[in-house]
């Protein structure tokens, strides 16, 4: 994804120093220390960490913060749902125990950074790499198996928290059948993507809607974007649960599908050997029934269903990247369909009967 460069960056810094003077007003004395882009922070919206002082009680205090921002050019889904993200983390800070970033402002007026952004404190910890994925490179491989183990199951066991918190207080959509609303969701997004002909999206799409599952229990609420990546840790702890743009009601499978697909596309999907220590998919499941008491239904309809929405935002970002001259465009027309996404959907889609 894009990233800002120093100019932007020094005009982006000097617009939010004095919003925080207008937010924390002049008796504060905000200043901004440092601003930066973190590599690979993703395609679902712009994140800068930020440094910033100001006088609170007396006292001068410096205060790491994470500012995300709705994508503005690089956008690959047409809704990042930012407001919804406010509500949900509210919600949790006061309705769970999980460590979800403390929300500080939510900024809705576009003016001040030419889009809507939010602003969180940030925690400790740090995430397993996306790029390049973690089974490649990265402090990961440096763990020893057991380490990574725990992690895994630390993870799951976040799953387990998120599922248990009470839905009807995250403020989300409940009212109808929550799979067909997010296939629904899906098929706006790819009528909202750059027009690309691929058959496979259009087999996968029918498959979906042809083999949806009978109704599970309750849907519960889910974190949507759940994945190791998502996640900090400290040992093997985790410190923070990050990024709920993609939060939604729903049955709780899709949730596990794709922190077992994510997983796979990084190790699989990349054509690399996957780390030792991590549980397999059955020990995954296992443990999560273990945690929850719930019985895992149509796992391959989910592994499906994951694989076709990856595959969306794959497509779309490469399409991106064609149209701002970052990929050269024959390379790029290849590369739409033969992609790590595009080759494990099929493979999953082939694994459950498609």
């Amino acid at each position: 994804m894009p990233t800002l460069d120093e100019r932007e960056h020094a005009r982006t810094g000097a617009r939010l120093a004095d919003w925080l003077a207008g937010t924390l007003g002049a008796e504060a004395e905000p200043e901004l220390l440092s601003i930066q882009s973190p590599p690979g922070s993703g395609f679902s919206g712009e994140t800068l960490l930020i440094t910033a002082r100001w006088t609170e009680a007396g006292r001068r205090t410096d205060r790491p913060l994470v500012v995300r921002c709705e994508p503005r050019q690089f956008r690959v889904v047409p809704d990042t749902q930012l407001a919804q993200q406010v509500r949900v983390l509210r919600a949790l800070a006061e309705h769970s125990r999980l460590p979800v970033p403390r929300l500080l402002w939510y900024e809705p007026d576009a003016q001040v950074l030419g889009t809507p952004f939010l602003v969180v404190d940030r925690l400790p910890g740090r995430t397993p790499p996306d790029q390049p994925p973690y089974h490649e490179a990265g402090w990961v491989t440096e763990l020893a198996p057991a380490q990574r183990g725990a992690m895994w199951e630390a993870g799951v066991g976040t799953l387990a928290e998120i599922h248990a918190v009470p839905l009807e207080v995250a403020g989300l959509e409940l009212a109808g059948d929550p799979l067909g609303r997010h296939l629904e969701t899906l098929e706006r997004q790819r009528d909202w993507m750059p027009r690309i002909r691929l058959p496979l999206l259009d087999e996968a799409a029918g498959w979906l809607w042809a083999n949806r599952p009978a109704a599970h229990e309750a849907p519960v609420l889910l974190w949507g974007d759940a994945r190791l990546g998502n996640l900090l840790f400290s040992g093997d702890q985790v410190t923070g649960v990050l990024d709920w743009e993609k939060a939604m009601a729903g049955p709780r499978e899709f949730d596990l599908a794709w922190f077992l697909y994510v997983d796979r596309h990084h190790s699989e999907g990349c054509r690399l050997p996957r780390l030792t220590g991590f549980p397999s998919a059955a020990e995954t499941i296992a443990h999560y029934q273990a945690l929850t008491g719930h019985q895992v239904r149509d796992l391959a309809y989910f592994q499906v269903l994951c694989g076709y929405q990856f595959a969306l935002l794959m497509i779309t970002a490469i399409s991106l990247m064609i149209s701002l001259g970052r990929m050269p465009e024959q390379v790029g027309a290849d590369y739409l369909a033969s992609n790590s996404s595009t080759v494990l959907l099929r493979t999953v889609l082939a694994e459950a009967g498609g």
